[in-house]
């Protein structure tokens, strides 16, 4: 879990840029193991504007694909409510 975050902070650090947005963790979340597996959380915090659509599907594409055979699963959450 951790090697996935790690991969898609560095892939967001390359499609990002810095004048744009942060990027802060990976960080082991507010619950960080359930059913023995770990969690961790990407925060993107943009500066104005919102991602689009086409990049969060590719970004979600590319992490499906390089993980599919390790049975990771994510999640995207847009304008979140809490961090738990």
């Amino acid at each position: 879990a951790e090697a996935a975050a790690l991969y898609c902070r560095k892939t967001l650090e390359l499609q990002l840029p810095t004048d744009k947005g942060a990027i802060l963790g990976p960080a082991p979340a507010g619950i960080a193991k359930i059913r023995s597996r770990y969690r961790y959380q990407i925060v993107v915090k943009l500066f104005d504007g919102k991602l689009s659509p086409p990049f969060i599907k590719q970004m979600s594409d590319d992490i499906t694909a390089r993980f599919r055979s390790s049975g990771l699963t994510f999640s995207i959450d847009v304008d979140p409510q809490n961090l738990m």
